[in-house]
């Protein structure tokens, strides 16, 4: 699912693409007042339902009929006390008092569309619960509680052992070698259990898929809450020690604001990743200029996805990326929809999704398809 942005180009979010070398001035500059508010509503989001009983919409009037006319009542006092004259003193208390209706006024909004996406939380279908189930039992998936969830292909392509000897004992170790891995972030408010059908099909074709776990932070795939380079970083680091898995080349995605996350963690270190695959995706890119190999997939019937799907000049700016990065690709899913990049209930937020006119099955068939020929085309030379 997205989480709508307001744009900060025009009022419908559909304004030109922005080119390579905008980008990457833009990636220099601090967040956009619209990913500030964004930030703002997430932890607002966050804050009302791990402490449903403090942050509530009673409770932030009863503090801003407190506070603000303790303030003013302070100001007042101080300035009587330094005996200043009201002329002196009157700004400070104007002021004071607009700045506290403006922050009560921010506050109170962010809780209520807290209240809203609380409300829109998309559980994943049970078919996609039971592909995990099933995974766990042929140990091709293994669960970090509150981390990611780890899909193993059937083969490794190759293994070593190494030998470790102490004073009392020697071990041996093997070392699993896979050539392509894939870090997935899920789509805002939605379950992340739901992309476990496409991350089983990925792990199929050879691909190690780390799909994190967006549960602790609600379902919130931001930086802020854990969907960072660092986070990333960490889990493949556990791979390595835990698992004894290896990955050649790792790529980064996600789906909606997933795909969003993943760019701004690619423009962190550009280097440490091989591709981008951004699927579903309502924005424009914001990948600065850098070697990295990206893939957009879009769906025809995705209504979330339209103002970026129909911008005229999407392929002209796509096209322009392959002078700088080795590939870009650009693939539409003809008859696929929104959540058909998952496997959940009808989304209706922030605005109804589209009817699919293709199954399930056929759209993360296709979609399974192209994201796998996309990261296994340079070991395929």
């Amino acid at each position: 699912m997205n989480v709508k942005i307001m744009s900060h180009q025009n009022g419908n979010g559909s304004g030109n693409m922005n080119s390579p070398e905008q980008n990457e001035e833009k990636k220099s500059k601090p967040p956009s007042y619209c990913i500030l508010f964004l930030y703002f509503d997430a932890i607002a989001y966050h804050l009302s339902l791990e402490y449903p009983k403090i942050f509530t919409k009673k409770n932030d009037t009863y503090l801003w009929m407190t506070l603000i006319p303790s303030l003013l009542v302070f100001e007042l006092g101080y300035g009587i006390s330094t005996r200043k004259s009201i002329v002196r003193v009157a700004p400070a208390l104007l002021l004071t008092a607009y700045l506290g209706y403006r922050l009560h006024a921010i506050i109170t909004a962010s809780l209520v569309r807290a209240k809203v996406w609380a409300d829109h939380r998309l559980d994943a279908n049970p078919s996609a619960v039971q592909v995990i189930r099933d995974g766990v039992k042929e140990k091709r998936v293994c669960i970090e509680p509150n981390f990611f969830d780890l899909f193993l292909p059937r083969t490794h392509e190759s293994s070593s052992t190494t030998t470790t000897t102490t004073s009392s004992s020697t071990s041996q170790q093997t070392l699993h070698r896979y050539k392509a891995g894939l870090v997935l972030f899920p789509g805002a408010l939605v379950e992340y259990r739901a992309y476990a059908g496409v991350a089983k099909r990925l792990s199929d074709k050879g691909i190690v898929v780390l799909l994190f776990n967006t549960e602790h932070y609600h379902r919130f795939p931001i930086e802020i809450f854990g969907c960072n380079l660092s986070s990333v970083k960490r889990a493949i680091a556990l791979l390595e020690q835990k698992y004894n898995l290896h990955v050649q080349d790792w790529s980064i995605g996600g789906h909606s604001l997933g795909g969003y996350t993943a760019q701004q963690v690619v423009n962190h270190q550009p280097t440490f990743f091989r591709n981008a695959v951004l699927w579903g995706i309502y924005r424009e890119l914001i990948i600065g200029t850098s070697s990295i190999n990206v893939l957009v997939v879009q769906a025809t019937r995705d209504d979330l996805g339209k103002a970026f799907r129909e911008n005229p000049q999407r392929r002209d700016f796509l096209d322009s990326l392959t002078r700088i990065r080795g590939r870009t690709s650009l693939h539409d899913i003809e008859g696929g929809n929104h959540g058909g990049f998952g496997d959940y209930a009808k989304q209706v937020f922030p605005a109804p999704d589209g009817d699919r006119t293709i199954s399930l099955d056929d759209m993360h068939t296709e979609l399974v398809q192209v994201t796998a020929d996309f990261l296994l085309h340079d070991h395929k030379q």
